[in-house]
């Protein structure tokens, strides 16, 4: 529960009641409106969105979207590894999970991993190797946008990747090895964006948590359901401080208020092509010093000048602030594991270096 919240809705609560009227709306319905038609276009351009980047060197590039290669080889059982060469030929590839254009499904992605180095273990060293950058760049193209916590994830089982990636460098022909180099760079250079996997972030949490429960029950997200089916309610402050205050659409409205706030924030300290760690230390200072400032208004005063004044204004704009802190992600684990995934990749490339040269 977050106390600042409500203190807030507390003290309006109790002016309500004394002044024995009725409360103004604080997210009017015409503001939920204007709400809804801005998160509409962006689902709409996440729908649209291409995501343009080069195949790997001596592949045979597909001038067409990915999503339909990749959902062919992830929803099925078992996972098709032989399928990701072509699946990493197709020139468009973002994650067929952006928010708008296909519901999230729970994969097991460390399943995923595993069977991506099952199959290399399977074959020389030089084929080994080029399977299992095959094996990070579906893992990229599968996390191009969407979900931050699901490509952090993601991040984390290309460990088991890179780690195989390793143990065949020492038995690589010099070809073999250079070619692998220029796979790597070119693996490190495409990997998912920091920005946009923040934005989308946030409004996953928009289209998943909030607007289904201010439309109507028929409602169906664009893309449809994660896992294809509505989720129950989610067992967050909503709920907690629902009795609270009378309208339950207000507390919607101020959550929605407060991941635009967030989302806008930060895209001014994570804007397109940040590093990884620039867009983690960029984000963890802005929320260090929003979790200071609201620190600062003091709880206490807050609930005297609700009492005493009953400004709307003053009441909405407290409560967005408050509320931007349950709605941040872990900026700070899922960068850090991006990051480190993606400096793994340049210290292959040096331990490719560092190889004594090998005979043809």
């Amino acid at each position: 529960m977050n106390r600042t919240l409500v203190i807030i809705l507390s003290a309006l609560a109790a002016t309500t009641v004394a002044c024995k009227k009725r409360p103004k709306r604080l997210v009017p319905e015409a503001e939920l409106r204007a709400l809804d038609k801005a998160a509409t276009a962006y689902f709409s351009r996440a729908a649209a969105r291409e995501c343009l980047r080069p195949v790997l060197a001596g592949h045979a590039a597909v001038d067409k979207r990915a999503d339909a290669a990749i959902i062919a080889i992830v929803e099925t059982t078992p996972v098709r590894v032989d399928a990701m060469k072509l699946a990493a030929r197709h020139t468009d590839a973002c994650s067929p999970y952006l928010p708008g254009r296909r519901g999230l499904r729970t994969l097991r992605l460390d399943k995923i991993a595993a069977a991506i180095v099952a199959r290399a273990n399977s074959l020389p060293a030089g084929q080994a190797v080029e399977q299992l950058v095959i094996g990070v760049r579906f893992l990229h193209d599968l996390t191009r946008g969407g979900s931050l916590m699901f490509a952090a994830d993601a991040a984390n089982q290309t460990k088991q990747i890179t780690s195989a990636i390793a143990k065949h460098i020492p038995k690589l022909t010099a070809t073999d090895a250079k070619r692998l180099d220029g796979w790597l760079k070119q693996l490190s250079a495409s990997a998912p964006r920091a920005h946009t996997l923040v934005q989308d972030e946030l409004y996953l949490t928009l289209l998943e948590r909030v607007i289904p429960r201010i439309k109507h029950a028929t409602w169906k997200p664009p893309g449809g359901w994660p896992n294809g089916k509505r989720p129950p309610p989610p067992d967050d402050d909503d709920d907690a401080v629902g009795h609270v205050f009378k309208y339950e659409r207000d507390l919607l409205g101020l959550r929605w208020l407060a991941i635009r706030t967030e989302a806008r924030a930060a895209a001014d300290v994570c804007p397109p092509q940040v590093s990884y760690s620039d867009c983690a230390d960029g984000l963890n200072k802005m929320a260090a010093d929003h979790e200071a400032y609201v620190a600062q208004v003091g709880a206490e005063d807050l609930r005297e000048v609700i009492r005493t004044s009953g400004k709307t204004e003053v009441v909405r704009t407290n409560a967005v602030d408050s509320l931007r802190e349950t709605v941040r992600p872990d900026y700070k684990t899922s960068l850090a594991d991006l990051a480190a995934a993606n400096a793994r990749l340049v210290e292959l490339r040096l331990e490719i270096s560092a190889r004594p040269t090998a005979n043809e």
